[in-house]
């Protein structure tokens, strides 16, 4: 004789926690008793692996005995009554529309298929008795799986879509534990490794270019023993002076790629080795693996912490693991960034000096403080750069010492040099006299190549010619006391 349904619920409206919108209709639990939380033995996006190809946990695990009755949580047209690996596999599939069209539904399996009560094109009112939980034969596991689906035509078959944590819809989830983070292989609260590899930093290291983040966290819903993946976590990188973040590494709800996604969310090798079975749960999560949205896909395991964006430096690196239930735990470390790039461009003297040649640049804070003497055009490269702000020093006899931070470089840049030179000193000795004359006579009148140095200061009345009006200027300053021409800083 079945069971008969329990009494149900008015619907309720209830807030979604953490940022998600609004669930239209609470749902009741497949279990007994029907409006009171359960404790689950596996959670939606967990990490799954019992020999073969590990997955991500398509559904809630909700714990029950053997023989306990499963009920509808929501009407609807039996879609399915199938197993997919021999008699602990059997389930029931419930869609919400009748006929082929494509429809939510909701998925329960491990039944006992004797017990099973359905059906395909029956239809079921909310609260309906499906049948009994089957002995599960390993741990005591015994369960319902539990989950939101979608699917198309008639009857189903087994190739639906998991669109939706149930969590996200039933009512009252009793959950009073927070997240527990738990050190890495060495020792700290995070591991880190170059992007899509790996090869990891050893403890302590500087990290540069793309980095991806590891944190080992796990969540416990009611039940003491079963280690489950959190609900949602979070990331951010902050200093004194600025922050990202937080960023939103996974929420595990919506539409899960159980098969296509499971190494984009966790690292699984021989020194971080994730897993997911009767025996052990150990998660190890990618946090940087999201482009910020609550979709895991395969693309999201190109997104990475790019520390070449940052100032190098200290850095703290700061994780957020949430459960359903609103509570949160945070864990956080520093670390040291230091990204090195080819940095070229040219000095350029802005009064109009063809020749930059003897210029010298260093880079002062640069490892061993290099130096160059730049060429004719004051072309002048680093190969040891600094990306985020790197100090460049730039002098040249007759002109300003400059000391500028270029910041984030991404083309080669062009400086000035600015003029400081005595007008008329055309030999640069720190006088005007005669053999400043006499130099520019040579230069005007007899094709010496030996320019004036700087090369405009002989051009005392700043039209960017040497003639002999200068020369003239030159005679009348250093011989009749003309008052001094006053250079401008540059040319326009």
């Amino acid at each position: 004789m079945r069971p008969l349904p329990p009494a149900r619920l008015l619907p309720v409206t209830v807030l979604a926690l953490l940022g998600l919108a609004a669930t239209a209709l609470a749902i009741n639990w497949p279990l007994e008793p029907l409006t009171t939380s359960h404790n689950l033995g596996n959670s939606y996006g967990e990490y799954q692996w019992y020999g073969g190809a590990p997955y991500l946990h398509p559904g809630i695990d909700v714990m029950g005995v053997p023989g306990q009755p499963v009920y509808a949580v929501k009407s609807g047209y039996v879609k399915a009554v199938l197993t997919t690996s021999a008699s602990l596999h059997c389930r029931v599939a419930i869609g919400d529309l009748p006929g082929t069209a494509e429809c939510d539904g909701w998925l329960y399996a491990h039944l006992d298929q004797p017990t099973i009560q359905v059906l395909p094109g029956d239809f079921v009112p909310e609260g309906a008795y499906l049948g009994d939980l089957v002995l599960w034969p390993i741990a005591n596991f015994h369960h319902c799986h539990f989950v939101k689906i979608r699917n198309s035509g008639y009857p189903w078959a087994s190739n639906w879509s998991f669109i939706a944590n149930p969590l996200d819809e039933l009512v009252a989830i009793a959950d009073t534990a927070p997240p527990v983070f738990r050190t890495v292989a060495t020792g700290d609260q995070f591991a880190f490794f170059p992007n899509n590899t790996h090869t990891y930093y050893p403890s302590g290291s500087t990290l540069s270019g793309a980095v991806d983040i590891i944190a080992r966290v796990d969540d416990k819903i009611q039940d003491p023993f079963w280690r489950l993946a959190p609900y949602r976590i979070t990331y951010e990188i902050h200093n004194d002076t600025f922050s990202t973040g937080p960023i939103t590494s996974f929420i595990f709800t919506g539409q899960l790629f159980w098969e296509q996604s499971v190494n984009v969310i966790y690292q699984d090798d021989a020194t971080y080795n994730t897993y997911g079975d009767y025996d052990i749960r150990d998660y190890y999560f990618i946090v940087t693996n999201t482009d910020a949205d609550s979709v895991v896909e395969a693309s999201d395991a190109a997104q990475a912490w790019h520390t070449e964006n940052f100032n190098n430096g200290l850095w703290w690196v700061k994780v957020t693991a949430y459960d359903r239930g609103g509570n949160a735990t945070a864990d956080s470390m520093p670390v040291a960034t230091a990204n090195y790039f080819t940095m070229s461009g040219s000095a350029i003297p802005c009064d109009g000096d063809p020749d930059s040649s003897g210029t010298i640049v260093r880079a002062p804070d640069l490892p061993g403080a290099p130096q160059t003497t730049v060429n004719l055009h004051g072309d002048f490269t680093f190969p040891g750069g600094m990306l985020g702000k790197t100090r460049l020093q730039f002098q040249r006899s007759g002109y300003v010492t400059l000391d500028t931070n270029i910041v984030n470089p991404s083309t080669p840049v062009a400086l000035s040099l600015v003029p400081d030179y005595l007008v008329g000193d055309c030999n640069h000795d720190g006088l005007r006299d005669v053999f400043d004359v006499l130099k520019m006579i040579d230069f005007v009148f007899a094709g010496s190549p030996n320019a004036p140095f700087p090369y405009w200061s002989g051009d005392l009345d700043f039209n960017r010619i040497f003639d002999v009006f200068d020369i003239l200027t030159l005679i009348d300053l250093v011989f009749a006391g003309a008052p001094a021409p006053h250079a401008p800083t540059c040319y326009p």
